[in-house]
């Protein structure tokens, strides 16, 4: 015996949502909190930057796919599940890698009002995970601006490649700017054309969210003309910013193999990190000494020598706590206090 047709209304040609829903009320459930429910997912999910929450994602993808391959639940996983995932990972990822992974697999159950799997069993092997790593941290040597200066000379240079305009142009930019600002390469991604203000004597750099700044309250850093040609960031953002046009968008763009800018394309995350090694390298220096974060680190420490004090310092890293500042520190030549005294 066929059904009878449902009782659905006819269809009547309407302008606006408002009469949509009006005409369609007997058969279509409304919910009166959906705009609040939408805000509500926005609002948990912003106490992360970013970049955190494109990290967080790559980590849930990489334990969901785990979890599916040992036949264990992702989501809602249980503490045991966790445990073995982070045993896994030991000797193939970094331990800082995986307490954010852990961190992840708990944002991710709390987005669904899981309970978090974080029992004192997962806690327990996290510290192991912490205590098997210490002593074997390898910090990047914070670089000099005399060593600066022999790397931007290289940056973009090789044997068998003609000098690329844009990508030197690009990259000596780049790499000055995270000496001057002490910036993150994270940050440096993430600025874009309208975060800076290029004057003659002078740039403007307007930082929104950081890693230390969840709160997105954002910082500005005037950097002055520098003394130097070689090391001024002002000039060098200037011959850049020439090629580069007045496009928005980032203010460093990944380029392609014939070294077209790519406009409305960021960088890769890896950008800075090859081209200050790659420059050490051909500069004849010991590149595997650097890293990205050497250009933090050298300015921390350069400002440090100077006798900068450390207020100044943490007004230009961002950085909240002297104890954290001071890790930045990282002198070739240990320094006794009282050399001018006695």
């Amino acid at each position: 015996m066929a059904c009878p047709a449902p009782n659905l209304p006819v269809p009547v040609v309407v302008e606006t949502v408002a009469e949509q829903l009006y005409l369609c009320e007997d058969w279509i459930e409304v919910d009166p909190l959906e705009g609040a429910k939408m805000m509500l997912a926005e609002l948990r999910g912003s106490k992360h930057s970013p970049r955190t929450l494109e990290a967080y994602a790559s980590d849930w993808r990489h334990f969901a796919a785990w979890c599916l391959k040992s036949k264990r639940v992702a989501l809602p996983a249980l503490p045991e599940t966790l445990a073995l995932y982070v045993s896994d990972c030991v000797g193939k990822f970094a331990a800082a890698t995986i307490e954010r992974r852990v961190a992840a697999i708990a944002a991710e159950h709390a987005k669904t009002d899981l309970m978090a799997p974080i029992t004192p069993l997962v806690r327990a092997v996290v510290a192991g995970v912490r205590r098997k790593s210490m002593g074997r941290v390898r910090r990047m040597a914070a670089i000099t601006p005399v060593e600066l200066g022999q790397v931007l000379e290289h940056v973009g240079e090789g044997r068998d490649l003609r000098v690329r305009t844009n990508r030197v142009a690009r990259d000596r930019a780049l790499l000055t700017l995270g000496f001057a600002g002490a910036y993150r390469r994270s940050e440096l991604r993430g600025l874009n054309l309208a975060d800076i203000e290029l004057g003659r004597d002078r740039l403007q750099v307007s930082l929104g969210r950081s890693k230390t700044d969840q709160g997105a309250r954002g910082r500005i850093l005037v950097i002055p003309k520098a003394r130097r040609a070689k090391l001024c960031v002002v000039r060098l953002m200037a011959k850049w910013l020439h090629l580069r046009g007045n496009q928005p968008g980032p203010l460093f763009n990944d380029l392609t193999g014939s070294d077209e800018i790519l406009h409305g394309k960021p960088i890769d995350a890896h950008t800075v990190y090859f081209a200050l090694r790659e420059g050490a390298k051909r500069a004849g220096l010991d590149h595997t000494r650097f890293g990205a974060h050497s250009l933090r680190a050298g300015a921390v420490t350069a400002a440090a020598d100077a006798g900068v004090d450390v207020f100044s310092i943490m007004e230009l890293t961002g950085h909240r706590s002297v104890e954290t500042v001071s890790k930045y520190v990282r002198r070739s030549v240990p320094r006794y206090a009282l050399a001018k005294v006695l």
